[in-house]
């Protein structure tokens, strides 16, 4: 993350080199490099917002062809739809989720013009639907991200309507457990 405050620029000109790497790490089994790739995801959400070149780099990193004929971005999807079985490496599948979001939005028409949205989609509703409540907390947060890429006041009547069914569903709940609380605070920060 340091190269990114002392080289921005040259980060930009090079992403293709180390978005690559960035994405794989991230889904990575080892805890420390997945750690290290999402702080690294959400400083290049912080750097580059909107940029274009980066999120035409995503794109077509997701796009790729793997040897088995599946897309990279397929694959991610499953194996991000896996961590979500264990406690420890589902916490992280939001925020992951939320980084391919923010810098996929730069796509030009923004989030709602990508054409793989609706697949990503379904895995943060398995985060949403998870019965771990650690897991979910983190899900309202991505979403919050989520709302920010998508710009509501230029997005279509199709995406704002996505974008508040979690927060009725939340909202709906009649529980009144400490852990519904919490939820309850992060769907309204």
């Amino acid at each position: 993350t340091r190269l990114l405050d002392q080289a921005r620029p040259a980060m930009h000109l090079k992403s293709s080199c180390w978005l690559d790497d960035m994405l794989r790490t991230m889904t990575s089994s080892v805890k420390d490099l997945r750690t290290k790739a999402i702080s690294l995801g959400t400083k290049a959400c912080s750097s580059y917002p909107s940029s274009s070149t980066i999120a035409t780099v995503i794109n077509d990193l997701l796009e790729n062809q793997t040897e088995d004929g599946k897309n990279f971005g397929f694959l991610m999807r499953r194996r991000l739809e896996k961590m979500i079985r264990e406690v420890d490496e589902g916490l992280h599948v939001p925020p992951i989720w939320s980084i391919i979001i923010l810098l996929v939005s730069g796509n030009q028409g923004g989030i709602g013009k990508w054409p793989s949205l609706e697949e990503w989609l379904k895995v943060i509703q398995r985060c949403f639907n998870c019965g771990e409540s650690a897991i979910r907390l983190q899900t309202y947060y991505a979403w919050n991200r989520f709302v920010y890429a998508v710009r509501p006041h230029e997005a279509s009547e199709k995406l704002v309507s996505v974008l508040v069914k979690p927060i009725v569903a939340q909202l709906d709940k009649a529980s009144t457990d400490k852990q519904s609380r919490s939820s309850r605070a992060a769907v309204l920060s």
